[in-house]
This record gives C-alpha cells, sequence and structure tokens, in this order.
C-alpha cells in the first residue's frame, strides 16, 4: 500500500503519493496522539507472524511507533471520547466504539494468552486442547470493555480487515476494510 504514518506535534498524518489522506478524516485534527518513546522487539514480532502465521501491516506497525499505541485524547473536550464505529449484536447502525485503553503493541508477552482467551469466547468455549494457535486469525489491536477491535486475517493474511469482536455475543462484527480505512474513519461521541 505504500503509506507513510507521522506523528506531527501530536497530530497523525498518513501520506500516499505525497498526499495526506488522513485529511478526509474532517476529526483527525481535533485527535491528539503521543510519540513512542521506545522502539520495538522486532525479534518477538516476526515471532508472532511465524507462529500465527500472518503478516502485521506496515502501517500498523508503523502507527504504533508514531502513537506509542496511545489512546487517543480530544484536543479541548475531556468528555469526547475517539471512536471507531460498526454494527453491533445490540442493533445499533454504526454504533460508537469507544477507545477508552491504548492500542496493544505486538511485541507483548501476553499477546498470544490474550488471542487464545479471546478465541476462547468467540468458539463457543471448547475444550482448550481443540484450539491450534496457528489457525487465530484475529489480533487485538485494542480492548473496549472486555471486547476487541482486530486485525482479521480470516480472508487475507496479508492485507488484514478490521472487524470488533464481541466476547459476549460470541460473534465477529466488520468495520473496516484496512488498518488505514479505519483511521480515516475515526470519529469523536461525547
Amino acid at each position: 500500500m505504500n503509506i507513510r504514518i507521522a506523528n506531527d506535534a501530536g497530530t497523525l498524518t498518513a501520506y500516499k503519493n505525497n498526499v495526506n489522506i488522513l485529511k478526509q478524516n474532517p476529526h483527525m485534527g481535533r485527535i491528539q496522539w503521543k510519540k513512542k518513546s521506545v522502539d520495538f522487539d522486532w525479534k518477538k514480532i516476526s515471532k508472532l507472524e511465524q507462529t500465527l502465521n500472518i503478516k502485521i501491516p506496515e502501517e500498523y506497525l508503523n502507527f504504533l511507533l508514531q502513537c506509542n499505541g496511545s489512546n487517543p485524547e480530544v484536543i479541548g473536550d475531556s468528555d469526547s471520547l475517539v471512536c471507531s464505529f460498526c454494527d453491533t449484536r445490540l442493533g445499533g447502525k454504526n454504533e460508537p466504539i469507544p477507545i477508552f485503553e491504548q492500542f496493544t503493541d505486538p511485541d507483548e508477552e501476553k499477546l498470544i494468552s490474550e488471542i487464545e482467551e479471546m478465541m476462547y469466547y468467540i468458539d463457543g468455549q471448547p475444550k482448550e486442547d481443540s484450539r491450534d494457535i496457528q489457525t487465530i486469525q484475529l489480533l487485538p489491536i485494542y480492548c473496549c470493555n472486555g471486547n476487541f477491535m482486530c486485525l482479521d486475517f480470516r480472508i487475507n493474511a496479508q492485507e488484514p480487515t478490521i472487524s470488533y469482536v464481541d466476547i459476549e455475543a460470541e460473534d465477529i462484527y466488520p468495520v473496516a476494510d484496512s488498518f488505514v480505512t479505519f483511521l480515516i474513519s475515526l470519529g469523536i461521541t461525547s
């Protein structure tokens, strides 16, 4: 996709062919992001990709490096939240899914166990030994009230979509066709 993501004094930019494609989002200028202070353990990320048989999108890794995986803040409005939107089991059309917690670094030690726990509920709570970690095709990027926003590799192991995993409903809802599209679609809610 060849998109360069940057953090310009707290404002997220994503350049494709020298055009900031995040300008399509009228809220992006009101969203403040913190810059990452420590680099990833790239060996752990490579091992995770090999274990799950996936390729984490470069745009997502660049986003994490530029924004510290931090939960974004709305400039000048501490009561508002940055959200993604999707249809959910509650029947909500474009229901807001707030970014309460920071984004998950793919080199975290506990990530595999979090993925296994998430899949335990999605798979209808099967026996532990019936699940093979290489068949798991959802990688959590952030948690929201016990549910997960994920890179979804079920259709394409090289170019994941974004899906919302509702643990209680044991269901998965589509959100965006790529991580960049997900960023373009972020909104603000009070």
